[in-house]
C-alpha cells in the first residue's frame, strides 16, 4: 500500500479531532493542515528506483523524572537496512513510499496519516517553506543514520561511506555493536576509547 492510498481516504473534517488529541498543540493549525490535505491529494507520484518504506514506531523514552512518549516517522530502506530523516522529502516522494508492514500491523490507516502529517509539516506547511529551511538548515543527505544494538541512532557523514575501506568498514561495525549509552558513546569517542570496551 502506498501512502497516497491513504491520503486518499480521509480528508481533513474526518480526522481532525483525532489529529489535536495527539498533537494539541498544532490546535490553531486546522486550516493549514486541511490545505496541506488538498495539496497532496492534487500532486503526481514522483517515481524512484529507491527501496524506501515508510515506518512509524512508537517509543518510550525513560528519563529520570518522566517517561517521553511519541511516534517516530522515517523513511527505512529495506534494502540496506538503515532508517533515513524524511522531514525535508518532497511530498511526491512521500506519496509514492510503500507503507512499511510493522507499521501497517501497529497503526490503523487514520493514525498514519495524521503522525505523517505532523512530520512532514514540521519544518512548514507548503514545501516552498521547507526547501526555504532546508537551504537554511545543515542538508540531511550529507548525513547517513546507523542504528546501533541497542537501539541509539546516530548520524554519520556520508563522506566516510566515499570509497569505503577497511579502516572505515571497522570504525563502522563496532560502532554497529555499541551498548552502552549516548552519553557512554560520546565519551568513549571524545577519550579516544575502544567502542567495545564497556
Amino acid at each position: 500500500m502506498l501512502f497516497k492510498d491513504i491520503v486518499d481516504k480521509f480528508d481533513w473534517a474526518s480526522i481532525e479531532n483525532r489529529f489535536f488529541e495527539i498533537y494539541p498543540d498544532m490546535n490553531h493549525n486546522g486550516e493549514t493542515f486541511d490545505n496541506v490535505l488538498k495539496t497532496l491529494k492534487a500532486l503526481s507520484l514522483e517515481t524512484t528506483e529507491e527501496s524506501i518504506t515508510l515506518l512509524i514506531v512508537h517509543i518510550t523514552e525513560d528519563y529520570t523524572k518522566k517517561s517521553v512518549d511519541y511516534h517516530e516517522v522515517t523513511g527505512f530502506n529495506i534494502k540496506d537496512k538503515q532508517h533515513f530523516g524524511i522531514a525535508f522529502m518532497s511530498w511526491e516522494k512521500w506519496l509514492t513510499m510503500e507503507i512499511h508492514q510493522n507499521t501497517l500491523e501497529n497503526y490503523d490507516h487514520e493514525g498514519i496519516l495524521i503522525h505523517s502529517l505532523w512530520e512532514m509539516t514540521y519544518y512548514g506547511f507548503t514545501q516552498t517553506d521547507i526547501l526555504k529551511e532546508r537551504e537554511g538548515s545543515e542538508n540531511e543527505d550529507e548525513f547517513k543514520t546507523i542504528t546501533l544494538s541497542n537501539g541509539l541512532e546516530i548520524n554519520i557523514p556520508l563522506a566516510m561511506f566515499e570509497g569505503e575501506d577497511e579502516a572505515t568498514n571497522a570504525f563502522i561495525a563496532k560502532l554497529e555493536q555499541f551498548s552502552g549509552t549516548k552519553e557512554e558513546l560520546l565519551k568513549k569517542i571524545k577519550e579516544g576509547q575502544d567502542f567495545l570496551i564497556e
